[in-house]
């Protein structure tokens, strides 16, 4: 009987074991790192950028946490928010590393049975691919290696154009001997049966035109070769299959493609000068399978169909075309060939079934409705005679396996899975302990981990990797796995064995931090800031941080992960925060924030107000609506007129030497000038000064005299004066005077006027000279005789 004093001490110790267990923590990723409406959504239609096959797409920036096997762990979270009617979660169910080095992230859609997110990336790019079969919807990724952004499309099915794939037609040559360096190696792989599982290795090689397609299109061509292993992997995890494919090598072959099926029997010959290298490559990779990556119109894929129980390595041999490789089931449908599948038994062309009765694809009608077929099945209705298209998932045909409850297969018509367990031993036998086990490759190399690090060890093929922990060319066989978790700095190895031996190790030299950046500190740069320009903001470096994390406002455009930022100001910017905070692998520091005020130029002008046909020596004021966002005003005056002003109104004086011209006005703030307004002026003169009047000098009392001056510039009228007894009245350039028996000598003036005022005069003196007197009374005889 145990007394309390022991009773305490098994408690404690088994409270010490249990919260020593490490427990993993679970986290939410967003796949986005920016909010949506940081970048506009645009359809297909729009001209800003050329994605044909596109229902929609809009920018996005990649989360670096889903570009790290270090990042994200099993059981995580992803937020794909793809477009703001679109979000979805997913639960990632798998990281794998493969020979290329090429990360695959693979997350299973929250409340979807069948729906899965695709992410790989190859040295820091990422191809991405998001299926939701009971939608119909299907999401990618482009890259775009000049500006290094990405774009999210929501892809149109009917735009795609998958090629069904088929077998290659001398199906006889599996009935032939097997020769030259295609003899299977006799040492064995661990071939077991069907109800154990087997690995099939595989060589994967691509043309210049495939690799190129890729890079444009995918990212590069290991992206492609990434997702095409995922699907396969996808259907043989969903179907029971108990095969693992691997793919051991993957290499460029120095081959234009024919656009027909002898680009199949040119990979498999080994001596015609075409690809002859690839057999090689077979040999020193150990690879059961061989399939060739092409740009292609011709076929989506094309391989040579098992029928001989006792395997065939000649024929282990298909083509794919890449154009569809990553986002359908392209690939293992030729592998299922290679394994003698056969299509559905009532298809119109290349019918199954294969190697067995039973070795058929299926067709189904799911649960409560949706028409749906298995891989090995050809999905468009054409090739039936009931003519109904069903949607290809990731299954072989298996009476035991169900799709939106519905059996997947039949077990007299449609078990392509039991062919598979059937056949799967022999044909991972074609190739094995023929070599030392390749390098091995170990994540995380040179990287910087918060707490603990989990090692994954790739390559290592035609071998079992061994971990070696801190020992340096060891040959430890105590631990046979590829995965290791440690928590403190150091280098460790990796090594594969085989029965010819040890091959070369694998190493990475790891960094384990215990703790998050510094906060940030105050972040420099201008506050307020003008539409079109491009401002710069640092801010001092943050202790800690292996990166920097920066957000601006709406309508900013510009990325960093440095301690300093360069934006530029779009018309659309909005006033907001700028933030920063410093990043590493034990998560985010303490975030700044700079308040940034965005200062729009002045509105344009508005109409001016005031007198368009003023006179010289007239002073006016003009004015113009107040201008939004103008802080000051910017005046302008024709020639000769006068006046300064920064408001909105202006006095102007119009001086002898004004000329006709525009008056115009702008409003100015910090920013810049708006627009500005136009007034046209007429400035009306005097008239010219009155030249000589011409006419007589000397008169008399009684005469009619005409008198006249030159023509006047700018007078509208003439303003004569008489002297007085005279009479006589113009408006107009000459006047007739009537001198009376009272006149008198004096001026003639003369004056030209106009609405503006009058000219200068001019002056003439005339003598008026009286008449005699009347005469007296005459004296005289009056009766003279």
């Amino acid at each position: 009987m145990l007394n309390s004093r022991k009773m305490k001490k098994i408690l404690f110790a088994l409270a010490v074991l249990i919260f020593s267990i490490p427990i993993a923590a679970q986290q939410i990723i967003d796949l986005n790192k920016v909010p949506l409406t940081q970048f506009e959504e645009k359809y297909a239609a729009s001209t800003d950028l050329d994605f044909p096959d596109a229902i929609r797409f809009r920018e996005i920036v990649l989360n670096e946490q889903i570009q790290s096997d270090q990042l994200v762990q099993v059981n995580d979270k992803i937020q794909l928010t793809l477009f703001e009617d679109k979000s979805y979660l997913a639960s990632v169910d798998k990281i794998s590393i493969d020979v290329n080095n090429t990360l695959l992230v693979r997350a299973k859609l929250e409340n979807y049975e069948h729906a899965y997110c695709f992410i790989s990336t190859f040295e820091g790019k990422t191809f991405m691919v998001i299926e939701i079969p009971e939608e119909e919807e299907l999401y990618m990724s482009r890259y775009n290696h000049s500006t290094k952004s990405y774009h999210l499309l929501e892809m149109d099915r009917s735009k795609l154009n998958p090629i069904e794939a088929c077998f290659g037609d001398d199906l006889n040559i599996d009935q032939l001997p097997n020769s030259g360096n295609h003899n299977p190696i006799l040492k064995p792989k661990g071939q077991k049966g069907p109800t154990t599982r087997d690995t099939i290795t595989l060589l994967v090689v691509y043309t210049p035109a495939a690799a190129t397609w890729s890079a444009n299109n995918e990212v590069s061509i290991n992206n492609t070769i990434s997702l095409m292993m995922a699907r396969a992997e996808l259907t043989n995890d969903n179907t029971d299959s108990l095969l693992y494919i691997e793919l051991v090598h993957s290499d460029t072959v120095t081959y234009t493609e024919l656009q027909s099926v002898q680009d199949l029997y040119n990979l498999r010959n080994t001596t015609d000068g075409n690809m002859d290298n690839v057999h090689t490559l077979r040999d020193n990779y150990c690879a059961d399978l061989v399939t060739l990556l092409e740009r292609t119109s011709h076929t989506g894929g094309t391989a040579f169909l098992l029928n001989n129980i006792g395997g065939s390595p000649t024929n282990g041999f298909s083509i794919l075309r890449v154009q569809q490789s990553s986002w359908t089931y392209t690939a293992i449908h030729e592998f299922g060939h290679n394994l003698g599948c056969g299509h559905h038994k009532f298809q119109n062309f290349q019918a199954g079934p294969g190697i067995f009765s039973f070795s058929a694809g299926g067709r189904w009608v799911g649960v409560p409705s949706g028409n749906y077929c298995s891989v090995m099945s050809y999905e468009s209705g054409t090739y039936y005679t009931n003519g109904i298209s069903h949607t290809r998932v990731g299954y072989f045909s298996n009476p035991s396996k169900f799709y939106q409850g519905t059996a997947t297969g039949d077990s007299i018509d449609a078990d392509n899975a039991r062919s598979i367990r059937t056949t799967k031993a022999v044909v991972a036998g074609y190739r094995s302990g023929c070599a030392l086990p390749a390098a091995v490759t170990v994540s995380g190399n040179n990287g910087i981990y918060c707490d603990s690090v989990v090692l994954r060890a790739s390559g290592g093929a035609r071998g079992t990797t061994y971990w070696q922990g801190t020992v340096s060319g060891g040959t430890s066989t105590a631990n046979p796995i590829d995965t290791q978790t440690v928590n403190t700095s150091g280098t460790y190895y990796f090594r594969a064995q085989n029965l010819q031996g040890w091959g070369p190790e694998g190493s990475s030299t790891v960094t384990i931090i215990n703790n998050s950046p510094a906060a940030a500190g105050t972040i420099a740069g201008p506050a307020n800031v003008c539409f079109g320009q491009s401002v710069t903001y640092s801010v001092p470096p943050i202790s800690g941080a292996s990166s920097y994390i920066w957000t601006a406002p709406p309508g900013f455009s510009g990325r960093s992960t440095t301690d300093s930022i360069t934006l530029f100001v779009t018309n659309a910017a909005v006033s907001g925060n700028i933030t920063v905070s410093g990043i590493n692998a034990c998560g985010n520091g303490v975030t700044a924030t700079f308040s940034v005020v965005v200062n729009p130029l002045p509105a344009n002008a508005g109409a001016i107000s005031g007198n368009a046909n003023p006179c010289i020596g007239q002073t006016v004021t003009y004015r113009v609506p107040p201008i939004s966002d103008a802080t000051s005003y910017q005046w302008t005056l024709p020639t000769g007129a006068s006046g300064t002003s920064n408001v909105d109104s202006i006095v102007v004086t119009f001086t002898n030497s004004a000329v006709s011209g525009d008056i115009s006005v702008y409003g100015s703030n910090s920013c810049g000038s708006g627009d500005s307004s136009l007034l046209s002026i007429n400035v009306n003169p005097l008239p010219a000064n009155a030249g000589s009047i011409s006419g007589s000098t000397n008169v008399c009392q009684a005469d009619t005299i005409t008198y006249r001056v030159p023509p006047i510039a700018d007078a509208t009228s003439y303003i004569w004066t008489l002297p007085t007894g005279a009479s006589g009245s113009s408006n107009a350039d000459s006047i007739v005077v009537t001198f009376s028996n009272t006149a008198t000598s004096g001026n003639i003036t003369v004056t030209g006027t106009n609405s503006c005022g009058n000219g200068s005069t001019s002056t003439l003196s005339v003598t008026v000279n009286p008449l005699p007197a009347n005469a007296g009374i005459i004296s005289g005889n009056i009766n003279p005789c």
